[in-house]
């Protein structure tokens, strides 16, 4: 476990549905992403957050485009490994 994981104030989730760049949400939460949102300074071009040790960074929508994009090979790479969703997380 990350050593400094006790520090950490709160999680963020930043999304764009439409893959097209815009962040459609951009919100936090403590433990669980189930418990109570809270808001993120945010703009349409950047997401402010403070990471562990480091002084306050942001999101750029150029960092952003290039998470999606891993994202999009992993995703590509479960699809050819024929897993799904609940290979993932348990039926509801």
């Amino acid at each position: 476990m990350d050593p400094q994981r006790d520090w950490v104030e709160r999680q963020i989730v930043v999304r764009s549905t439409g893959f097209d760049g815009k962040y459609d949400e951009v919100w936090s939460f403590r433990e669980k992403m189930g418990d109570v949102r809270d808001s993120v300074k945010h703009t349409t071009a950047s997401v402010e957050y403070h990471p562990i040790g480091k002084p306050p960074d942001s999101i750029s929508l150029a960092a952003f485009a290039d998470k999606t994009r891993i994202l999009h090979i992993i995703n590509a790479a479960a699809k050819e490994c024929g897993l799904t969703s609940e290979n993932f997380y348990p039926a509801r």
